[in-house]
């Protein structure tokens, strides 16, 4: 150990070798050391840009590695032993700018890479570009960026640091579409790079976002074959060296992740007992998402349910929103649905008691609802309501909605209802004030009006029986 500290390669070209081993922990170290024994070295700069690098492989925190290429631009100032460290502060901060800033920034790379020493540093640069582009989201520019690099120096010994960022935009783009709902455009992007990038740079979570597609296009079945792939892909690659990093780098579920996804499409491809084993096979349930946890659960009644079992079906659904410390807007589809089957089972009382925990979760949300959720609520809520002959119950409900969102929503359908109820009521003047709310809805504006024109009616008409004499007194 005395004797190591004497010679800086023994720690430079330890880290390096650990570097190319794919060693990112004992690499970093390995930098950390050399930056402390050898600040005043010529490499020192680069082994601290080294460090922030590492940081950045391993999934730390952004601000550890900027700290990093900060403390090198830092202690050594605006040597071009620095201009790696600087390209990376550039990159990491292109996220943020404006256009104009952002022409300038580009500009700016430029003339630094004009000034290094290292070979292939139009290479670096170009490849900071295009992350800089990728924070910002704009993947398409990146791709475009790094193919047009890639097609003027196609013979690089280290091109593949070029090539594998292109498959990575790629599979960024449809992340993010696929995140959009845009499946469409997934499809469309998918067939443009099928054949080149992503067939020779293929990826686990490319299939993974195709049957997520598919799913959304309601063709489970080929849904079913693509998350089938995903899970022989990741059996394959379990407890081999490259495993963690295909998980850094790709978009995966987990293994219980997948099995939910087949239940759910094998259920809806109606193969039910498929879908039950698929359940079945989930270790790990509260390790799900929030979202998924409420899927599985929701999943596992309407089997039960299809099996004629309502019993089981309701308790499912009754545990979860019993136990529920999650995000309760998350709920709302599942205590829906028990309200539907507690109706089926006549259990009224209980009915009522779930849709008043809707209307608790709706009322009070941070966050504006869903406008489905409202018009749900009111439209089910309020039917149960008027059912069992609680019409002032209803009608304080129905006016509380519409209080807190009626200005928000287009609720025509439920101000008809409303203002229905004050007319049987024969608070005529309440209806039609009700009624003046309906907006851009001619269905509902017309029977309306064809109600206060009918109550109307009625009223001259009495107003003419008692003109009659023989009438008034029959009236008396």
């Amino acid at each position: 150990p005395i004797v190591s500290e004497l010679y800086p390669s023994a720690y430079f070209n330890k880290m390096e070798a650990q570097f190319w081993l794919d060693k990112f922990y004992d690499s970093h170290l390995s930098a950390l050391k050399f930056s402390q024994f050898f600040p005043a070295h010529e490499y020192a700069q680069y082994a601290l840009t080294r460090v922030g690098e590492l940081l950045d492989i391993m999934g730390a925190d952004q601000s550890k590695s900027v700290g990093a290429y900060l403390e090198t631009h830092f202690r050594y100032g605006d040597s071009p032993k620095t201009i790696m460290a600087r390209l990376h502060l550039l990159s990491t901060r292109m996220n943020s700018m404006k256009s104009e800033e952002l022409e300038q920034t580009l500009e700016k790379m430029d003339e630094l890479a004009l000034k290094s020493e290292l070979k292939n540093i139009d290479q670096f640069k170009v490849a900071m570009i295009s992350d800089g582009f990728a924070r910002r989201k704009e993947y398409l520019r990146a791709i475009d960026i790094l193919s047009k690099f890639y097609q003027l120096n196609p013979t690089r010994q280290d091109a593949k640091q070029v090539t594998n960022r292109i498959s990575k935009n790629i599979n960024d783009e449809l992340k993010l579409l696929s995140d959009a709902g845009q499946y469409k455009e997934l499809f469309k992007m998918y067939r443009q790079y099928s054949d080149s990038w992503l067939k020779t740079y293929s990826r686990i979570d490319t299939d993974y976002f195709l049957g997520l597609s598919y799913e959304s296009a309601g063709d489970f079945s080929h849904a079913l074959e693509k998350f089938k792939k995903v899970l022989a892909d990741l059996k394959s690659i379990k407890g081999t060296i490259a495993e963690k990093e295909i998980y850094v780098n790709q978009y995966l579920p987990s293994f219980d992740s997948l099995y939910l996804k087949f239940a759910k499409n094998s259920f809806e491809d109606l193969i039910f007992q498929d879908a039950y084993q698929y359940l079945e096979k989930i270790q790990k349930p509260l390790t799900l998402t929030e979202k998924e946890q409420v899927d599985r659960v929701q999943l596992a009644s309407q089997l039960y349910e299809k099996k004629g079992d309502t019993i089981t079906a309701i308790r499912y659904l009754n545990d979860l929103t019993n136990l529920w410390n999650g995000d309760h807007s998350l709920l709302l589809p599942i205590q829906f649905k028990l309200a539907e089957m507690q109706i089926q089972q006549n259990d009224l009382n209980s009915a009522v008691a779930t849709y008043e925990k809707c209307r608790q979760i709706i009322l009070n949300q941070d966050q504006m609802p869903n406008m489905s959720d409202v018009t749900k609520l009111m439209n089910s809520y309020s039917k149960l309501l008027i059912e069992q002959g609680k019409q002032n119950e209803a009608i304080s409900f129905l006016n509380d909605v519409l209080q807190r969102h009626g200005n928000k929503y287009k609720l025509n359908q439920e101000r008809y209802i409303l203002g229905n109820l004050y007319f049987e009521k024969g608070e005529i003047r309440k209806a039609e004030l009700t009624w003046d709310g309906i907006k851009d809805d001619a269905i509902w504006e017309k029977l309306s009006k064809e109600k206060l024109k009918q109550a109307s009616w009625d009223v001259d008409y009495k107003k003419h029986l008692k003109r009659i004499p023989a009438m008034s007194k029959l009236g008396e």
